[in-house]
């Protein structure tokens, strides 16, 4: 059978993995878990995944990502604040 297009609002399992920088395991993960909706085609084994909850999931990457550093360097300043005094 040909390769089927996504719908709209929806993406291909390779364009999840190149998203989120993840494995097909940790996209069938995120599907067990809930925090991804998957539909698959009547007759089909693939599915397509909601785009709107790969978004949501790529935000609170990003954002975890950007405490994580803010973090890290209001630690460097304060250890060199304290290494100067």
């Amino acid at each position: 059978m040909p390769r089927q297009q996504p719908p709209k609002g929806y993406l291909t399992s390779t364009q999840v993995k190149e998203r989120l920088n993840i494995s097909g395991a940790m996209i069938a993960n995120y599907v067990q878990q809930g925090k991804i909706k998957r539909i698959v085609s009547p007759g089909r084994k693939h599915g397509f995944y909601l785009e709107s909850d790969v978004d949501k999931i790529v935000n609170e990457l990003q954002t975890f990502f950007n405490n994580i550093s803010e973090e890290t360097t209001n630690a460097d300043l304060e250890n060199h604040k304290n290494r100067v005094n």
